[in-house]
């Protein structure tokens, strides 16, 4: 065995029993399943980038699983066809987008519950070798893809109670999982973490755009500010939906100026959009609460502060964030 390989099943070892321990856990959270799936992954395939994606049958899409809940109609790119053959694909489509700058090799790999039914897709970029990816690299990955199938329906990550049906985000429960001390950011939650923020924003008088345009407008308007969140925000941020025409978004590795930057720049960016629902041309502007995540406060206290900056933001005139 050479070196390089040596430190590749290192990796991998040290990576399979971190995944095995959270698979073993009791607690009601997700814990760091996520990352650690697609680390798996990534270090399996030696690639520069890996992803897992959620299939919902009942509305024909895919959800990124990790970080920011994106969505894509089920027959999107390689990650369709291969969902719909059941096959791996190999190729170069970089569709949905990702944050890699440039694809050179891409293999996508169906990813099935223990009952043998369909549940997502493993993709990955970028094999590092020239070769790009092989036969060989689809038989030995058929097993990082199958550990994937038994950790998504043993930790619940495609549970209803954790995705927001109409927008495919993740929810208000899934939020308050995610920051709690065994959740996916409880390493940042302390005095010594990483600095953690996040921000809620709030669609700006959303319920006269019900009333002019109809409730189904109303909804698909939510649906596309939740997409622009999950394309506008970086790969490691997660999006939720908290209800109603309200979002949020938590930064990890962020300090408040920082999150404030980002509030700002989305701001002006929706407020420029038009959006276009059942051909009527509609414009919209949020506003917008950041504070940095308070060890000293409970993840409802922490998101009460950030709806607490929100509340200002409104009251000083809307189209505005607060921190």
């Amino acid at each position: 065995m050479t070196a390089n390989n040596e430190h590749i099943f290192s990796q991998i070892s040290e990576v399979s029993i971190r995944l095995y321990r959270e698979l073993c856990m009791n607690s009601a959270g997700t814990g760091d399943m996520p990352s650690l799936l697609t680390e798996l992954c990534r270090t399996v395939a030696e690639c520069e980038y890996a992803e897992l994606w959620l299939l919902d049958k009942s509305r024909r899409e895919l959800r990124r699983l990790s970080p920011s809940g994106m969505t894509v109609p089920d027959s999107t790119g390689l990650l369709g066809r291969a969902v719909a053959s059941r096959q791996p694909i190999t190729g170069t489509s970089d569709e949905p987008r990702t944050a890699v700058p440039v694809i050179r090799s891409v293999l996508v790999l169906p990813v099935f519950s223990d009952s043998g039914e369909t549940s997502g897709a493993v993709r990955l970029i970028n094999k590092t070798s020239a070769d790009g990816f092989t036969d060989w690299d689809i038989r030995r990955l058929s097993s990082a893809a199958m550990l994937c199938g038994t950790a998504v329906v043993r930790a619940g990550l495609n549970s209803s109670a954790c995705i927001d049906k109409l927008t495919g985000l993740r929810s208000l429960g899934a939020l308050m999982n995610d920051l709690s001390p065994d959740g996916r950011y409880g390493s940042m939650l302390t005095d010594g973490g990483d600095p953690l923020s996040l921000f809620i924003c709030d669609i700006d008088k959303f319920c006269s755009i019900n009333e002019v345009y109809g409730m189904a407008a109303g909804d698909s308007l939510l649906r596309s500010v939740a997409d622009t969140l999950s394309e506008f925000c970086r790969p490691e941020d997660t999006v939720y939906r908290l209800g109603g025409e309200e979002f949020a978004v938590v930064m990890p590795s962020t300090k408040l100026k920082e999150c404030a930057a980002v509030a700002e720049r989305l701001r002006i960016m929706i407020q420029e959009r038009v959006f276009v629902v059942g051909g009527k041309e509609i414009k919209l502007t949020l506003s917008f609460g950041c504070c940095r995540y308070d060890p000293a406060l409970s993840a409802e206290g922490n998101i009460s502060a950030a709806d607490a900056r929100l509340y200002i933001a409104k009251q000083n005139g809307r189209n505005r964030i607060a921190y």
